[in-house]
């Protein structure tokens, strides 16, 4: 039988279709892992200078969220005037709030073998991974942007962050620029495309996402029930 072969043409090389639907398979299973949707509140926009001040996390199983995690982060420097106006959050507030090295545990325990799953993945993502990284930690997850996702589903929409986000989903969020509220807001923008445009259609836009994301393969004994949402 002939092997039939296909160029891709980002990576200017010929692959096997074998290897094609490898990928597409491993996302599959990628996407039977937990979620967890992470927000955080961070000094300042630079993650190799600026500092977490705030970590919110909600773990989704099954479509349900089982398990949530907050904290502030003594940052053990000062906060920008801009900083304290957008969230609210005051020097006196982090006095007596845990250094990372002391969430750390937490954070890992929570983030476990799951999707990491954020608004503006990449920047939440990256100040995690430094800060695990000052404490010669390793963090190391599969990722999804709901930036992203939002541009992929609704691309006649101009603005996609979480404020244009939760206007146009009518998504309350009682304390705009807070860690948990805002990892939660970014859950309900999630379960409303669901409802709006159907598992499918977001299962095939998440897949799409992290199969360009190139998220690193999962060990078989990592994988739980399929949890897209």
């Amino acid at each position: 039988m002939q092997l039939e072969l296909f160029f891709a043409a980002d990576f200017g090389i010929l692959l096997y279709p074998r290897l094609a639907m490898w990928n597409a398979l491993e996302t599959e299973l990628m996407l039977r892992q937990d979620m967890v949707f992470v927000d955080l509140e961070t000094t300042g926009l630079d993650p190799g200078r600026d500092r977490v001040i705030e970590v919110g996390i909600i773990r989704i199983s099954d479509g349900e969220i089982i398990e949530s995690f907050n904290s502030l982060v003594n940052p053990q420097c000062e906060i920008p005037p801009t900083v304290k106006k957008i969230t609210g959050i005051k020097k006196h507030d982090l006095l007596k709030a845990p250094v990372f090295n002391e969430v750390i545990g937490e954070v890992q325990r929570m983030t476990r073998n799951a999707i990491f799953v954020a608004h503006n993945a990449d920047f939440d993502y990256t100040f995690l991974e430094n800060e695990f990284s000052r404490l010669e930690r390793t963090f190391a997850l599969p990722r999804l942007c709901t930036v992203k996702l939002s541009r992929e589903l609704y691309p006649d929409f101009i603005s996609h962050n979480l404020d244009s986000i939760s206007r146009r989903f009518e998504i309350a969020i009682d304390n705009r620029h807070r860690a948990m509220d805002d990892a939660l807001a970014t859950w309900q923008f999630m379960k409303i495309t669901e409802k709006r445009l159907g598992i499918n259609l977001l299962k095939q836009a998440v897949v799409k996402l992290m199969q360009e994301a190139k998220p690193k393969r999962v060990k078989s004994n990592t994988i739980a029930q399929l949890s897209l949402i």
